[in-house]
């Protein structure tokens, strides 16, 4: 058996003489279709122009690439046109195009691929040869019943599959079918008749009938879950019940096989068939029973609850004379260097942490341990070295973990450096050497080390893949004086390492007292500067910036830097020739109890400031007694507490202002690269904002908080901010200016965070003074909050518990999902309410992603109830538009009542995020597949559900008379007509590409003239 693994394909045309690329493109705003079409046979979107196409260019091997569609003007193909022709249809870039297909028969030599597309399936039939779906959404056919399709031998991703709508007719394959699976597919049900479900714990599922495959064929399954749940709806008694299956475990799995004592003919199940390799398969049953025996294949250890093991959380990994192992590990447990037995410590133990001793290793192979880090991926795994020259390996990879592991005293072995969050200590490596165009790297999601140990990678020729979530390196006690290049906000140069860092993850450095920091000449621009927060650990501790003087964007870099320093004292210093100091060092944000200095002098900056709006000291003094050193409210005196300030977030406390006197004024314009927090003490104070005419951009790293005071915008014009938050405020404009002048507020920020109060008051002064949000908008409405309607792609509207008017919010320039928090929804009886108007949405896609946080409602459970539409077809899975987080708390989703109380529909899918238990319409749902979607529409009344109870009775009537015939007749039996063998019963809208499996030569081969080239499977990929 020849098997074949892949992360991702890349279709190899241009090279392809063989091969007729058409690029089907009409022009439109965001298309040029000269430009995409350069070097390819250009067609348009009508079906005459693509036979047309067709008939000009004779191709017995196609490419479509389609650019520039709409939702209303897309290319329509006619599968009768293309029936000879072997052909890809994809998208010209990563979006996904729109595209139609009519019915036809194709080849019995051709193949077919779609990818990255959404497909409409027009009324008819369609015979296919060999089919291949990646990254498709099906859209919903005018009348899916009138749509069918079968195919010889299929390959599909579960996302394309989970599209498909359920009452789409769809024949499983007969000679072969491959189905990739992501680790949100964490459960299996096996049905009646080969009949098997695929399902999330979101609710997404699809169905597939397996009683098609002929003999000598197989379905290959391809899973990446680690924990799966296996159930059958019935207990098999014949092997001839279960269909052939192989299932191709990407990582170690625990798989629970959920269902009664199997009889003992069934105990062996062949046809059943786990392709593992080096992983490790834990199968697991309900107390009291033992999981049958599958078919395995792969070198990793298989176990089973029937073969118990007594699980510790310390191990000594010891290989020798029994008495001097038993010396050197003093009592903890231990074990050999083989595979297995390293296996067995881990596969199927319940503790989170487990810790190992290494003795007696050497660098030979077999004769040191070798780590599957996947067994370890979610765990706290800690590793040290007996000795000075203890060994280890890895295999396997967990960057896509949420473990901590921590290396202490050992030689890394081998080339497989993928972890998760990993903190290495005294490292050293002895690498393979690289072949020509290799390269080893290290991968992990956080990076901590000392400096040495990175060093040592380093001259291995290791290179460093930028963690998701940064560095933390130690230098402390190993180098008396650290060098620091900033080469660019993307990477970072310690000593002679030069550190790739994504642009939002920190780079924590830890160092002793003495620390030289240098830039690149082209690193002039704050907004591009590194993070970096810096760790002084030293009883002296000096910062120099040497040579050049800084350049004035970049005097101040608080909202970049930062030294922590605790209660020693720190100093700050430019270039300095033993007499003078030739420059002024930039500004650092500091933490900690002792001084700073800057060239010699001491800062005295204070990280808080009462501003008093009282003329009567003594007041000011008794208003400000617990808030800091008391400042009038000028502009001026204002800014002289935060130009110069290493403080990174300044705290300014308002009191004693009234409406009519003096009132704080803050200039947004030299702040802007300065954090600030203004509170309002007491009753709601006063204060004034300048803005600027011209436009500006704020430092992404800079926030600004204002709470419980009255803000008026003085002038017309722009004022900027990142991050600004607002809480409890009243914002207006200042007096307006003479007739002619512009007089335009606008609030410009890339997000902003809003209780209801503070949402009413810009509703109230204009819809338009606050720009729309770009990264995030968070409306935090406590109890206040009751309602949320989305009316269109760009606007949603949140209601307050009072009679006062809506408010709308402008979304349309947000990337990320608009973030609604609220207290309310703790009673059935007053849940929180999520409206979608039915007529304002055409498709779910349409709606605006929205993350409702409940997780503060007070009570054990929150109630959520979905309004607006009937949730079926395409509405009934909104899990790629809404989640909905509830923590601890139980959540009840909800639908729209009859007016006898009773539930006549289901509530939509959506993501849930939490640990509580999930309802819906009160029922548990104690399974992760949830109930089916009702028929039956919001406006059901009583009589209406009276005739469908008598109906049913007919109904039940029927069948019973049918049954007693059944009983009296052996020779009754069923039509045998073949059922629908494909149904996906909800839309899951997650982009997702694996990996391609062509399960051995009589499963899903290849055009012997068409080429698709694969990536080989990469475990570091």
């Amino acid at each position: 058996m020849i098997l074949a693994f892949l992360t991702f394909f890349v279709i190899s045309i241009d090279d392809d003489s063989q091969t007729t690329i058409f690029c089907v493109c009409e022009n439109s705003a965001d298309t040029e279709c000269k430009s995409v079409c350069k070097g390819k046979v250009r067609i348009g979107f009508t079906p005459s122009d693509i036979k047309k196409g067709l008939k000009d260019n004779f191709a017995m091997h196609a490419a479509f690439v389609i650019c520039g569609t709409t939702e209303d003007n897309f290319p329509s193909f006619d599968l009768h046109d293309i029936r000879n022709i072997t052909a890809i249809f994809r998208s010209a870039t990563m979006k996904k195009e729109y595209m139609s297909l009519r019915e036809g028969t194709a080849g019995k030599t051709t193949r077919h691929l779609f990818t990255n597309l959404n497909v409409k399936l027009v009324s008819g039939h369609y015979d296919f040869c060999q089919l291949d779906i990646r990254q498709v959404n099906f859209l919903q056919p005018v009348d899916p019943t009138d749509v069918s399709f079968t195919q010889k031998t299929l390959s599909i991703d579960f996302s394309s599959l989970a599209s498909l709508p359920k009452s789409v007719n769809h024949h499983g394959p007969s000679h072969g079918l491959h189905i990739m699976c992501n680790e949100s597919v964490d459960s299996i049900q096996f049905g009646s008749d080969h009949h098997i479900v695929l399902g999330t714990k979101s609710g997404i599922e699809a169905h597939m009938d397996l009683s098609q495959i002929v003999k000598g064929h197989n379905t290959t399954i391809q899973l990446c879950a680690r924990l799966i749940n296996m159930t059958f709806s019935k207990v098999p008694t014949r092997l001839d019940e279960i269909p052939r299956i192989t299932f191709v475990l990407r990582k170690s799995a625990h798989i629970f096989i959920n269902s009664d004592q199997f009889p003992d003919e069934t105990m062996h199940i062949p046809n059943i068939n786990f392709l593992h390799r080096s992983r490790a398969v834990y199968f697991d049953s309900p107390n009291g029973t033992i999981p049958p025996t599958f078919k395995h294949e792969g070198s990793g250890t298989v176990f089973k609850n029937n073969q118990m093991s007594i699980f510790y959380n310390h191990y000594c990994i010891c290989d020798g004379a029994k008495i001097d192992c038993e010396n050197k590990c003093k009592g903890d447990r231990i074990v050999s260097y083989d595979i297995e037995s390293l296996d067995q410590t881990v596969v199927g133990n319940p503790s989170k942490e487990i810790k190992y001793v290494i003795f007696n290793s050497k660098s030979d192979k077999g004769k040191h341990p070798i780590f599957d880090l996947e067994h370890f991926g979610n765990r706290i795994l800690t590793v040290i070295g007996g000795t000075d020259d203890e060994h280890i390996e890895f295999t396997g990879d967990a960057t896509d973990d949420i473990g901590s592991h921590s290396f202490t005293r050992v030689k890394i072995h081998g080339k497989h450096l993928l972890f998760p969050e990993v903190f290495l200590h005294d490292i050293k490596v002895d690498i393979p050497d690289l072949s020509e165009n290799e390269t080893y790297v290290i991968n992990a999601t956080y990076l901590k080390s000392d400096i040495l140990s990175l060093q040592r990678l380093n001259e291995a020729n290791i290179s460093f893949i930028a963690p998701i979530h940064g560095y933390e390196i130690h230098t402390n006690n190993l180098l008396r004086h650290v060098s620091i290049l900033l080469h660019s906000q993307e990477q970072v140069q310690i000593e002679n390492i030069v550190f790739p860092l994504l642009p939002h993850t920190t780079m924590n450095i830890f160092c002793g007292g003495s620390l030289s920091i240098e830039r690149k000449p082209n690193l002039h621009n704050l907004r591009l500067f590194p993070k970096l927060r810096i760790y002084l650990e030293g009883d002296y501790n000096s910062i120099s910036f040497p040579k050049e003087q800084w350049p004035e964007s970049l005097s101040d870099i608080s909202a970049k830097m930062t030294l922590v320093h605790g209660v020693n004292d720190v100093y700050v210093v430019g270039n300095y020739d033993g007499q003078t100091y030739k420059t002024k060092p930039p500004i650092v944000s500091h933490e900690g109890s002792g001084a700073i200095y800057f060239n010699g002098e001491l800062s005295n900056f204070k990280s808080s400031y009462c501003i008093c709006g009282s003329d009567n000291p003594d007041t000011c003094y008794s208003a400000c007694d617990k808030y800091g050193s008391i400042i009038n409210c000028t502009s001026e005196d204002i800014l002289s507490t935060a130009i110069g300030n290493p403080t990174r977030n300044i705290n300014y406390y308002v009191v004693e202002t009234a409406e009519f006197g003096s009132h704080p004024l803050f200039d947004t314009v030299h702040l802007i690269d300065k954090s600030f927090t203004v509170i309002g003490v007491g009753a709601s104070q006063y204060i004034s904002l300048q803005g600027s005419k011209e436009y500006l951009f704020a430092t992404t790293s800079v926030s600004h908080i204002f709470t419980n005071v009255n803000i008026k915008l003085k002038d017309p014009g722009f004022y900027f901010f990142n991050n600004v938050e607002f809480t409890k405020c009243s914002i207006y404009k200042g007096d307006k200016v003479d007739k002619g002048s512009e007089n335009t507020y606008n609030i410009v920020q890339s997000g902003l965070t809003a209780d209801m109060f503070t949402l009413k008051s810009l509703k109230k002064e204009s819809n338009g003074l606050i720009y729309p949000s770009k990264l995030y908008f968070h409306a935090n409405g406590g109890k206040d909050l009751v309602k949320v309607q989305a009316d269109d792609s760009k606007h949603i509207t949140v209601f307050d518990n009072t009679d006062d008017d809506d408010i709308q919010i402008d979304i349309s320039m947000l990337t990320n999902a608009v973030q609604i928090t609220t207290s309310h929804g703790y009673s059935i009886d007053d849940p929180f309410i999520i409206n979608i108007d039915e007529n304002a949405f055409n498709k779910p896609s349409e709606i605006p992603k929205m993350l409702i946080d409940v997780s503060n409602v007070e009570g054990d459970d929150a109630f959520v109830k979905f309004t607006g539409r009937k949730w079926k077809d395409g509405f009934h899975n909104l899990t790629d538009r809404v989640t909905i987080v509830h923590g601890q708390l139980n959540i009840h989703l909800l639908s729209k009542q009859s007016k006898s109380g009773k539930y006549t529909q289901q509530p939509p899918h959506v993501t849930l995020d939490g640990d509580g238990d999930y309802y819906i319409n009160l029922i548990k749902q104690a399974s992760v597949f949830a109930p089916g979607n009702h028929e039956n529409g919001d406006d059901d009344d009583e009589p209406k559900t009276i005739y469908i109870f008598t109906a049913l009775l007919l109904v039940l009537a029927v069948l019973t008379i049918m049954a007693i015939a059944a009983y009296y007749s052996p020779y009754w039996h069923r039509p045998g007509e073949m059922k629908p063998s494909l149904q996906a019963n909800h839309n899951e809208h997650n982009d997702y590409e694996n990996s391609y499996n062509n399960h051995s030569s009589n499963n899903l081969s290849n055009h012997d003239k068409f080429e698709i080239n694969h990536d080989e499977y990469s475990e570091s990929a």
